[in-house]
């Protein structure tokens, strides 16, 4: 079975954030990865860059989430299994496309962090109830308590087209609708109902832990012998939502993640090590200077029996910085 990664970008700001997404996807996997990409003459090396055009009237954040909702229409012909991947999502885990094991045909999203769409609505809309506004605009009755789907990580197949195509119908309708924030999500819950969707198989919460927002359920994520791990189970994608916000930092985390491709902590570590080695060294030849200053009685010895002696010496004289 073919498996594919599929990141989507507008804009030289977001192409370049896809960049660091792109190091963690290859670090971990040696699956294809594809970006579509608008705006933007800036590529991803080494992998498959597609070019597309989006509509002028949008503004970045409103096209890149056209381009999210039209996945299989960019992509062309089909094959296999793909994986979307928000530009702030890491693979942490070289056993990350242990997510392809997880689909279900047609899509696989993961919960989100406990919203339902009652809870949702806030975030949907400027004022009401998000259930009564799907019924208007939609004439789609949904449960308000259903926990709803978090869209930055999820997997699809050739038989997806018609979901997305429900998806990319009502996110444009939103962008036109004052009421509504102009996000993918609120369109995600009427996409997925409308298609009878909406007890499909989850993506286990490894494969899309939301960084601070997964912990308020209760999970722990925690990282040693380099790998998150969550309630004992590794994490295999960490989702830095609204990074880059003050109110949503997460500076430990983001270290953590950062040094799996940079390993910039064992290197640190290693050079620590090299300099702290090299004092006790120093250290020891000091104290060898200082009784040799004295007494003469090494000197005395090793100068008729050794060459090295004076090369030794005058090295360690200049580290130290000691005048005989």
């Amino acid at each position: 079975m073919k498996k594919t990664y599929v990141l989507v970008v507008t804009g030289d700001k977001a192409l370049k954030d896809s960049r660091i997404a792109v190091r963690f996807l290859k670090k971990s996997s040696k699956q294809e990865i594809i970006i579509i990409k608008s705006r933007t003459s800036l590529v991803v090396d080494n992998i498959k860059n597609m070019n597309v055009h989006v509509p002028e009237n949008m503004n970045n954040a409103q096209a890149s989430r056209y381009l999210k909702t039209n996945l299989p229409s960019f992509i062309g012909k089909m094959s296999g299994v793909y994986c979307y991947i928000d530009n702030d999502v890491y693979a942490v885990n070289e056993k990350c496309d242990k997510i392809f094991d997880e689909h279900s045909s047609p899509v696989t999203f993961s919960a989100d962090y406990g919203n339902t769409v009652r809870t949702f609505s806030r975030g949907a809309l400027k004022k009401g109830d998000l259930a009564d506004e799907i019924k208007k605009k939609s004439d789609i009755k949904v449960n308000p308590d259903w926990r709803i789907f978090n869209g930055g990580v999820f997997t699809f197949d050739s038989k997806s087209k018609e979901f997305f195509n429900s998806w990319q119908k009502y996110t444009s309708s939103i962008f036109e609708d004052s009421n509504w924030n102009r996000r993918d999500q609120g369109a995600l819950i009427v996409g997925i109902w409308k298609n009878n969707l909406q007890n499909q198989k989850r993506l286990p919460i490894e494969y899309n832990w939301l960084i601070r927002h997964s912990g308020k359920r209760g999970e722990k994520l925690k990282f040693y012998n380099k790998k998150f791990r969550s309630n004992n189970e590794e994490v295999y994608f960490l989702h830095f939502i609204h990074r880059g916000s003050d109110r949503y930092s997460y500076p430990s985390e983001l270290v953590h993640a950062l040094n799996l491709i940079e390993d910039k902590i064992y290197k640190k570590m290693l050079n620590l090590a090299k300099v702290l080695l090299m004092r006790v060294i120093i250290f020891l030849f000091n104290i060898f200077l200082i009784i040799d200053e004295r007494i003469g009685m090494f000197s005395n010895y090793f100068k008729k029996r050794s060459k090295l002696y004076c090369k030794v010496l005058n090295w360690v004289k200049r580290l130290v910085k000691c005048k005989r």
